[in-house]
């Protein structure tokens, strides 16, 4: 998107970009430090244990679970800073706020089903949303 507004000379669509590489750049950034000081056990699915309930086991400290488990869930962070800024930068486009809930939604349930806990996705949207859209709110 950044290399289309240089070529066609639009920078609208250049700044725009950016806006989005800022949105999901500081999102990943703010889910990882949450994740570097608060990590978290990850569901078990289809084990002889998953019917354990450890949803509780945080391993608070520095480094202790690793940054690549838990909350808040990056995935989910990133694509809900990306669809809030779409979301925010292309008002007058009904189809593309609409692509960007759907890919939002659909990137937070695959996350929510296959590799987190639900309180893990929706730390995710809230982190996410609110950076998505205080970036999107810079002068174009």
């Amino acid at each position: 998107m950044l290399v289309y507004g240089k070529v066609q000379r639009s920078p609208t669509t250049a700044k725009r970009a950016l806006i989005l590489a800022q949105a999901v750049i500081v999102s990943w950034l703010i889910s990882s430090t949450y994740k570097a000081f608060t990590g978290r056990v990850e569901p078990e699915f289809l084990t002889l244990t998953s019917i354990v309930d450890n949803s509780r086991d945080f391993n608070f400290g520095f480094w202790e679970y690793g940054i690549f488990w838990g909350w808040p869930s990056s995935h989910t962070a990133v694509a809900c800073a990306l669809a809030a800024a779409l979301f925010v930068l292309y008002k007058h486009s009904a189809m593309t706020r609409a692509a960007a809930v759907f890919y939002a939604f659909f990137i937070a349930l695959g996350a929510g089903i296959g590799f987190h806990w639900f309180s893990d996705v929706l730390a995710g949207v809230i982190v996410g949303t609110l950076v998505g859209f205080l970036a999107a709110r810079q002068k174009l």
